[in-house]
């Protein structure tokens, strides 16, 4: 089972509810290694964000990926590294302070 470089996933980070950026398909049966994910401010002013790891696994909790809302200064941005191993169907979610923040998550798919 090869693992797949890739572009996962793009948008605008939501502002009104916790929503899911990326969640491992269905497809990639190995899983997946997120090696970072990038936010940018694209506002002229700071905003709020936070970011969570959802295993479905288990039944195991919701866990924080950073601290609780991250200020990202106006037109600044915010890289997530080490990388997160992730199995099928779990998600990345996020949410801001208002609309402002794009992101864009990068890794490997093993299918």
């Amino acid at each position: 089972m090869p693992f797949t470089l890739k572009l996962l996933a793009t948008g605008v980070v939501n502002h009104t509810a916790q929503t899911v950026i990326y969640t491992v398909p269905a497809g990639a049966t190995g899983g997946a290694i997120v090696s970072n994910v990038r936010f940018v401010n694209t506002t002229g002013s700071a905003l709020t964000l936070n970011l969570s790891y959802n295993p479905v696994a288990g039944g195991a909790a919701t866990v924080r990926l950073l601290e609780l809302n991250k200020s990202i200064p106006a037109g600044d941005l915010v890289v997530l590294k080490p990388e997160i191993t992730m199995a099928t169907g779990d998600t990345l979610e996020a949410i801001a302070s208002a609309t402002g923040i794009d992101f864009v998550v990068s890794g490997m798919e093993r299918s």
